[in-house]
């Protein structure tokens, strides 16, 4: 796939979304009976955006009794935020993998704790917190008003229809494709009539050979 021609192309690490999914964690919920610890992240951009967790799971009454856990996932519904005009995506959790029971297998039999993945899989989901690219995305266009020399113009400001059309991930990067749409001109600042321009202002010469203070011709040589 290509990305569109007249949109715009940012390009995301996968080691920078692995850093900014592990700053906010240590993640932690109560599942039922199970207290779950999302400790370490890892992101891979090989044809999708495949997202990693990797923390502990343990038994509440028995907090000594844990298993590995592993979620597998991808980044998705990744859109431009109106409140910070930055892009803003969340994980959607795929599966589930409890591993290396340590202990936990002794009282819980394998039925319990793919039940167990189910739930922490169906609360996961919403839970997740949204991860935050640190990408700034104009969303005007700001034309400042002329307010000096012979011409006076209005300033004004072009509002800017930001969206993300597409997104590709190949190679270690996420490609995403932002399209602005420009909207119509609006009046921001009204500028004063140039007739209240001075000479100065507008940069008016008198004269090449004439001096500024009676218009009188400039003293040439003497004549021999």
């Amino acid at each position: 796939a290509v990305l569109p021609l007249d949109d715009i192309a940012i390009a995301i690490e996968d080691t920078l979304l692995r850093d900014l999914i592990a700053a906010q964690l240590p993640f932690e919920m109560d599942v039922d009976r199970f207290h779950l610890s999302l400790t370490e992240a890892e992101a891979q951009f090989r044809g999708s955006p495949v997202v990693r967790l990797r923390g502990a799971l343990n038994l509440k009454e028995k907090p000594e009794l844990a298993a590995a856990v592993n979620v597998i996932g991808a980044l998705e519904d990744i859109q431009v935020e109106n409140a910070s005009s930055t892009l803003r995506a969340k994980i959607a959790v795929d599966h589930i993998g409890i591993e290396k029971a340590a202990g936990i297998e002794q009282i819980l039999s394998g039925s319990t704790l793919d039940e167990a993945a189910r739930l922490i899989r169906l609360q996961l989901q919403d839970r997740l917190p949204l991860i935050q690219i640190p990408v700034k995305l104009q969303k005007s266009i700001e034309l400042p008003a002329i307010t000096t020399g012979p011409v006076r113009i209005d300033g004004a400001s072009m509002p800017l229809q930001v969206g993300v059309s597409e997104v590709m991930a190949g190679q270690g990067r996420l490609w995403i494709a932002v399209h602005f749409q420009p909207g119509d001109l609006v009046d921001s600042a009204q500028a004063p009539e140039a007739g209240d321009a001075s000479a100065a202002e507008a940069d008016v010469s008198l004269g090449g050979d004439e001096e500024a203070d009676g218009g009188k011709p400039a003293k040439k040589g003497k004549e021999k």
